[in-house]
């Protein structure tokens, strides 16, 4: 036997023993083994990741949505969401148009049969493009995410980017439609030609040009489409092609305004940094025309904005008022001051809702208003001699809180000592509010058949009621006189003030007959009642009084 074959032999020989002391050793002990190390495992497997627990914390909603979620139901075509299943759903579509309503919204039961047929009219061409919904009164975190203030709220979703909802308004199939056609595919033009460019710029009120390379470009690219998405009213387009840019003399500017009104262009420069809150600043002040005119048109545009707008009621606009206003209107845009400058003019119906509305004389030409948009609509009366300089302070004033509400109110009565107190606007503070007396008090409109059916019966009431020295009954023509915080939607209405509580009227709610009225002010007053005598212990008392004398 060689030397070789005596080493195999051993070798297999150990082999041999090794397996056989491995098969003796006791079951329990393998066992043992096994499930401790089955143990150690699954303890390892279970111990908490910090970096992800921490990820997990800060994108819950997300995390929840893509593991515990539900594929959306379909109802008409219409994909409907949740908080569970929004997110993964927005990340697999390019476009998600989303609708977010109350089962409630009568707006929203009008849109629904629109949006579902759109929804088909999208299917049937397979387009990348889905509508869905959410009813946010269940869906609190979506609601919350869109920051939903009405019913019913559009956006649509690109990409599944949330930090960048488009604004969507239409409402009917055929403007759903075109609308996201416009604001998916056709948002922005391409001009290839000088004379291209400037037939738009002839036939365009608002343009916005990007000169370069979309391309190129993407981060600031993808700011004005953002913009051309979200503004419909307006023309967006692109030109990549440096010898309009030269001809244009854009060459330091990356964004130009053409307009029909005031400067006719405005420039965004390139030093300027491209972001969406820059370039947002910069399309809606500089797409505001510097004098707004108040007529059917721009009503909307001077009330969307929401900011305080100063009205000037004026029937000439080359008047030298006109232009003083004009003076004052360019000087405050350079204050990057957030008031509007609107001119009504007499002749449009406008003009005599708007007067009514502000309370001032249609015929009191010219005249100055200032509106807050921001708080209540409160109006005031500019009342100085007409100048820049004058119209310049009033802002500041208005700025600093330093002046006087102005009220819509009929004159105040010269003499008021009838048994039904009438009160106007400006009286309605002290007689009502700051009064220690219980105080009942009618809203009228003179033209209303109820109220004039009332009338003789609220008279002969506060007759009745005098010996309640602590009552008042008044009354007001809620048609030419304004009430700070008070909404009247009917003729009559009757509220009682009761002292102390002046800041809550109770509305009467019951019938208008005497004795109902009179039940309806015993149960709310905060004075001892007097009963009201009858008329004929009345005859006897005063019989009695002449007798003694």
């Amino acid at each position: 036997m060689t030397k070789l074959q005596i080493l195999l032999n051993i070798f297999i020989v150990s082999i041999a023993v090794s397996i056989l002391y491995f098969h003796n050793q006791p079951q329990s002990s393998q066992n043992k083994t096994t499930q401790e190390q089955t143990q150690t495992t699954q303890k390892e497997e279970s111990k908490p990741n910090q970096k992800q627990d921490a990820k997990y914390s800060a994108k819950d909603v997300k995390k929840n949505s893509q593991t515990q979620s539900m594929p959306p139901t379909v109802e008409d075509g219409v994909y409907v969401l949740t908080d569970m299943n929004y997110q993964e759903f927005i990340q697999k579509h390019e476009y998600v148009l989303i609708e977010l309503y109350a089962p409630w919204c009568g707006h929203c039961k009008q849109l629904a049969p629109e949006y579902a047929k759109a929804a088909q009219a999208l299917a049937n061409k397979n387009s990348t493009i889905v509508l869905a919904k959410v009813d946010a009164t269940e869906q609190k975190k979506i609601a919350q995410l869109f920051k939903v203030q009405g019913f019913p709220t559009l956006k649509l979703v690109n990409n599944g980017d949330l930090n960048n909802l488009i604004n969507f308004s239409a409402r009917t199939e055929d403007k759903i439609l075109a609308s996201l056609e416009k604001k998916t595919e056709k948002h922005s033009l391409k001009v290839e030609s000088q004379q291209q460019l400037d037939e738009l710029k002839e036939k365009s009120e608002v343009m916005f040009v990007y000169f370069g390379n979309p391309e190129q470009e993407q981060t600031q690219w993808s700011v004005f489409k953002n913009a051309a998405q979200n503004y419909d009213d307006f023309i967006f387009a692109y030109i990549d092609n440096e010898e309009i840019r030269k001809n244009e003399n854009a060459q330091n500017f990356r964004v130009v305004l053409y307009k029909q009104f005031d400067n006719k262009r405005d420039d965004f420069l390139s030093s300027r940094p491209f972001l969406n809150s820059n370039f947002k600043d910069f399309l809606e002040n500089s797409s505001t025309p510097l004098l707004l005119k108040y007529n059917d048109r721009g009503i909307d545009k001077v009330f969307a904005k929401k900011n305080p707008a100063l009205i000037l009621f004026t029937n000439d606009l080359n008047s030298e008022v006109a232009l003083i206003f004009r003076q004052a209107a360019e000087e405050n845009k350079t204050k990057n001051n957030n008031v509007l400058f609107s001119v009504c003019q007499p002749g449009e119906e406008i003009h005599e809702k708007l007067s009514n509305y502000v309370g001032v004389d249609p015929l009191k030409i010219p005249n100055l208003i200032l509106v807050n948009q921001q708080k209540d609509l409160d109006k005031y009366q500019f009342s100085q001699e007409f100048t820049k300089e004058n119209i310049l302070d009033f802002i500041v004033q208005f700025k600093q809180g330093k002046l006087k509400k102005y009220i819509k109110s009929q004159p105040i009565p010269e003499k008021n000592n009838e048994n039904v107190v009438t009160l106007v606007g400006n009286t309605f503070e002290d007689m009502v509010i700051k009064s220690e007396k219980d105080v009942l008090v009618e809203f009228y409109a003179p033209w209303c058949g109820h109220c004039k059916k009332l009338e003789p019966i609220y008279e002969e009431l506060a007759r009745k009621l005098k010996d309640n020295s602590n009552l008042v009954l008044a009354k007001i023509d809620a048609t030419n006189n304004e009430i700070a915080g008070i909404q009247i939607n009917g003729y009559p209405s009757i509220k009682f003030y009761a002292k102390g509580k002046k800041k809550t009227p109770i509305d009467h709610e019951g019938n208008r007959e005497e004795k109902d009225i009179i039940e309806f002010i015993k149960k709310h007053t905060t004075y001892p009642w007097v009963e009201p005598q009858q008329e004929e212990q009345k005859k006897e008392q005063q019989q009695e009084k002449k007798e003694d004398i």
